[in-house]
């Protein structure tokens, strides 16, 4: 995948993010489509333990309480739209060498 798809893509998932929290399992649904497919597009070992955070996150930012385990708070969307920025950033074009 080259980064102009990569930063799409990234930005699709920005707005879902921006949808929690609370329940919504469109939204979960629709995001961690967008996470699959940025991890498909990806070599790159950053990106992907970035994406493999922000999928857990999803989780619990779209879940609804009572199904929750009482100990585990929701993820600050911050952080979420961060692990984002971080999946972006790493993202190199083809031409630049491996991802």
């Amino acid at each position: 995948m080259d980064r102009e798809a990569a930063v799409r893509l990234c930005g699709q998932l920005r707005r879902m993010i921006v949808l929690g929290p609370g329940e919504d399992p469109a939204a979960l649904q629709k995001a961690r489509a967008l996470v699959r497919a940025l991890q498909a597009g990806t070599t790159c070992q950053t990106a992907r333990e970035n994406l493999i955070a922000i999928d857990a996150d999803l989780d619990r930012l779209f879940s609804d309480r009572k199904t929750r385990d009482p100990q585990e708070s929701k993820p600050s969307k911050r952080a979420l739209l961060h692990n984002v920025h971080l999946v972006e950033s790493s993202w190199k074009t083809p031409s630049k060498g491996p991802q």
